[in-house]
């Protein structure tokens, strides 16, 4: 199943599943040990305006794997609707993973960012 559109294809579909599984791992491990209510948004002098419950912290790592499978499942449904090339099929699943793994890429910076001004290790990034 993965090695039908090449090598290539199926490396980033792995790194795409891990970019989509890894930080709700590494959440599940971390939120129980936060606060029941963690800074969720600051103003521009950097004091919090809004405090969360601690399980709002889950809602990037869902997002990253779900958009991770949706991303995985589109492509293997657009390459499949271009059965007369297999070039052509294995180009589009291979532009559907990698456009994945920049979507998983950016939610993961920001699940690190998020983890971190919560947990305190860092102020709020402020423009």
């Amino acid at each position: 199943m993965l090695n039908e559109y090449g090598q290539k294809a199926k490396v980033m579909t792995i790194a795409l599943v891990a970019l989509g599984l890894i930080p709700l791992i590494v959440a599940a491990v971390v939120l129980p040990q936060f606060a029941d209510q963690v800074p969720m948004r600051y103003d521009a002098a950097g004091a919090v305006t809004r405090w969360g419950s601690r399980w709002e912290l889950l809602i990037t790592p869902i997002f990253a794997l779900v958009f991770s499978l949706a991303s995985i499942a589109y492509g293997r449904k657009q390459a499949r609707a271009h059965t007369e090339s297999d070039a052509m099929a294995r180009m589009i699943f291979t532009r559907n993973v990698r456009s994945g793994l920049v979507l998983a890429v950016l939610l993961n910076i920001a699940n690190v960012y998020l983890m971190c001004v919560s947990a305190g290790i860092a102020g709020p990034f402020v423009f």
